[in-house]
């Protein structure tokens, strides 16, 4: 028997998912320590509304204590995540879902050592949208430690996972103890810390993550950013307007095709080989790369790739971002 309350919104239509998503929750049981599994069937994108809805629930119910697990298919996770800039983690099964919903958490922890004008805070566990109270107290000790004559270490070499949530605290430490006039370092963030971060684009205000350094605040999203998705395999499941305008293709012509046939130059198929084992092992690579344009010649561009994962932290999909390079 199954142990957790499923709100099953598998036949809803488009339209009308939101309202059905809200009145789903309302008859959730407002007193329970069950999980809950929302189910959406095979969509390919969802609304703006649905989407907070869905943003609102897991802050709800982490707030009371249980787990929510999304079931959505890959395609509709990496849409939402690269339209609307969040992350609403999910998995593409019921039966992942309850994986999701029963796993042991590794418990959260924040040690910190304080040598008088040198911090070195290790966070171990697993950080999520629940274990944030646990250590609230511990990460606000961090920021008032900051001052311009002190330096401070984060160590996250034991951090075992991090959902958005948890993340956006680091971050939120990371840029309020510089603003302070503190030195900063992040040390030992794994692959999937990493790679929510670089998608986030929040890497650059967490030093020491491997990236180049950049103004605490600033956009770090480059103008005329081209945004494309595929599968592990190199299937194209994203492609904005700005990829149309950079590489020529339409995103009905690119769709479903294979990632190699629409951007990467005549003489790169190897090195773009390299990059992608790169990114599935560390979770994120940047660079200069040639590239080709529909029917014109190749040309240099700067990508930013990094790994997409569903909410059991497996990858799912390589998101790129991509601008022209200075001549």
């Amino acid at each position: 028997m199954h142990r957790e309350d499923v709100l099953d919104l598998r036949r809803h239509a488009d339209a009308g998912l939101a309202d059905a998503l809200a009145l789903g929750l309302k008859t959730l049981p407002t007193r329970s320590d069950r999980g809950l599994m929302i189910r959406l069937g095979a969509r390919t994108h969802l609304s703006v509304g649905v989407v907070r809805q869905l943003i609102d629930a897991r802050v709800q119910l982490g707030q009371d204590g249980r787990r929510c697990a999304i079931v959505m298919p890959a395609a509709a996770a990496v849409s939402t995540a690269l339209a609307y800039r969040t992350t609403i983690p999910s998995v593409a099964s019921p039966h992942e879902a309850r994986q999701l919903l029963t796993r042991a958490q590794p418990k959260i922890r924040v040690r910190r050592h304080d040598a008088g004008r040198a911090l070195r805070a290790t966070i171990s566990g697993a950080l999520d949208l629940a274990g944030l109270r646990a250590v609230s107290t511990e990460l606000d000790a961090i920021i008032a430690f900051a001052r311009p004559d002190r330096s401070i270490v984060l160590d996250l070499g034991t951090l075992e996972f991090a959902d958005p949530h948890g993340l956006e605290a680091i971050t939120r430490v990371a840029v309020r103890a510089q603003l302070a006039g503190a030195r900063l370092r992040v040390v030992d963030a794994s692959a999937q810390v990493r790679a929510l971060a670089f998608r986030l684009d929040w890497h650059r205000q967490l030093p020491g993550l491997g990236s180049p350094a950049s103004s605490i605040g600033a956009d770090v999203r480059p103008a005329r950013t081209a945004v494309i998705a595929t599968d592990l395999r190199g299937a194209v499941m994203y492609w904005d307007e700005l990829a149309h305008s950079l590489y020529g293709w339409a995103a009905s012509e690119a769709l479903g095709r294979d990632i190699t046939e629409l951007t990467v130059g005549p003489d790169a198929e190897r090195l773009a080989g390299a990059i992608m084992s790169e990114v599935r092992d560390r979770g994120a690579w940047e660079g200069q790369f040639p590239v080709r344009r529909r029917d014109a010649p190749p040309f240099n561009a700067h990508v930013r790739n990094a790994t997409i994962d569903d909410g059991l932290g497996a990858p799912v999909a390589v998101v790129g971002y991509s601008t022209r390079a200075p001549e």
